[in-house]
């Protein structure tokens, strides 16, 4: 029988919680130098494709390995398909330490231990997701983001 980290029922039990409060959402502007550690391997915006790990737009409310096109891990796969979705608190705890809810990942990204720029990170990351029951700053879109 396949073992079902634990970690990834915490997740999967956080992002079926509710929003996260707007004190807690950051700052989008920190964020997008933030970013910069994260965009030798993934891209957002217009335009963006996938390079060692996919782009990242609309990551909000998808499910983890999901892009068809893109090579994931198979500890990746294992934890979409266990139903781990991308959502501000299971980011949060994936960029704070990618090994902490798939401990074999191919990212080689340490983590960020600041809960401050995950949040900023995570404020700019919610720029590039066109669905507003993800977004409460809806009145962005994916173009004015750039």
């Amino acid at each position: 029988m396949r073992q079902i980290c634990p970690l990834i029922l915490i997740a999967v039990a956080l992002s079926a919680g509710s929003a996260v409060p707007a004190a807690d959402l950051g700052d989008p502007t920190a964020g997008k130098k933030i970013y910069r550690r994260c965009s030798p391997c993934h891209q957002v915006g217009v335009g963006a494709r996938h390079r060692v790990g996919p782009h990242l737009n609309g990551i909000f409310g998808r499910k983890a390995a999901s892009h068809k096109d893109f090579k994931y891990s198979r500890a990746m796969i294992r934890a979409g398909d266990t139903g781990l979705e991308w959502q501000a608190e299971t980011l949060d705890i994936f960029v704070k330490n990618p090994r902490s809810l798939t401990r074999r990942t191919r990212m080689s990204f340490p983590g960020l231990r600041s809960k401050k720029d995950r949040q900023d990170l995570i404020a700019y990351l919610r720029l590039f997701s066109e669905d507003p029951a993800v977004r409460p700053d809806a009145e962005q879109s994916v173009s004015s983001a750039e």
